[in-house]
């Protein structure tokens, strides 16, 4: 894909989005992203900044094609530090992991801590299950995992 315009709207198709959806959060009106879209509007640099800055792409990628679409997600939090400064982000995820709505995230963060400490790796693949199911399950699948873990681990509670 060699066309900016071509590289905007696959950008736009990735995060499931309307013209006029992708315009509103980067700034512009559905009509300028259908021309960019089609290569007879050419994006300003301010456009440019404003897609790489509100989305995880990789600017190499967007001004010329190269390398990957989007940037790894420690060089999005990266950038997150650096835009909002170490404490903002910090607090801004400490408050997300807080929420029932990103528990799962919060699981696999301190899984991999603890594989990172030294588990087995045939250990891992059961906490791996484990947390996985219980994510997402439901309460009847719940009851039954934790059943399940008090039955093999009698000594725990």
């Amino acid at each position: 894909m060699n066309n900016l315009g071509e590289r905007i709207r696959q950008i736009r198709k990735y995060f499931k989005m309307s013209q006029e959806e992708f315009g509103k959060i980067i700034g512009l009106s559905q009509a300028n992203i259908s021309k960019m879209e089609a290569g007879s509007f050419e994006p300003t640099e301010t456009t440019i900044n404003s897609i790489i800055a509100r989305f995880p792409i990789n600017p190499e990628w967007l001004r010329n094609g190269e390398g990957e679409m989007l940037i790894s997600p420690e060089s999005y939090l990266k950038n997150g530090i650096e835009f909002l400064g170490k404490e903002k982000l910090a607090a801004g995820i400490v408050n997300l992991l807080k929420s029932a709505e990103f528990g799962d995230v919060k699981a696999l963060a301190g899984l991999n801590q603890m594989l990172d400490s030294g588990i087995p790796e045939e250990v891992a693949k059961y906490l791996r299950y484990i947390i996985n199911t219980w994510n997402n399950g439901d309460a009847k699948t719940r009851h039954w995992l934790e059943m399940q873990l008090e039955l093999a681990f009698r000594d725990v509670k």
